[in-house]
């Protein structure tokens, strides 16, 4: 986080977080930041924690394309395709939609930091330890 305040300020008040906008303090717009675990260090440089190891996996889906599955399977899809006939239970009839293309969190968390020209620390924060990746 560098001390460019005009950019924090005009983020706060674009984005406010908690009622806080870019017209409060620094105290309490750092106050803030810091509950949602983004900091500032003593050395000056920034770093953002993020929960868990940054292993599972995530896909994404652009919402036009849920969008026109959704209405393919209206279209195509009748219930009685989603079970076996003769069962006794009818459990487990969904349909998975998706890109078959995943990423981990850790890739998406470089991904964001690259597009943004984030080069602070990632902190990983794993149950009761912290696991520190300096950028």
């Amino acid at each position: 986080m560098a001390n460019d305040w005009a950019a924090i300020r005009k983020d706060f008040n674009r984005y406010p977080v908690e009622g806080v906008d870019g017209n409060a303090s620094e105290n309490a717009i750092m106050e803030t930041l810091n509950k949602y675990g983004v900091r500032k260090e003593d050395n000056g440089k920034a770093s953002v924690e993020i929960w868990g190891t940054g292993a599972p996996l995530r896909e994404f889906l652009w919402s036009e394309d849920m969008a026109d599955a959704c209405v393919f399977v209206m279209e195509h899809v009748d219930f009685k395709d989603t079970y076996k006939p003769g069962d006794k239970d009818i459990r487990n009839c969904h349909i998975n939609i998706g890109t078959g293309k995943e990423l981990t969190i850790k890739q998406l968390v470089g991904k964001i930091c690259d597009k943004i020209g984030f080069n602070g620390d990632i902190v990983w924060m794993q149950k009761s330890r912290m696991v520190l990746f300096a950028n």
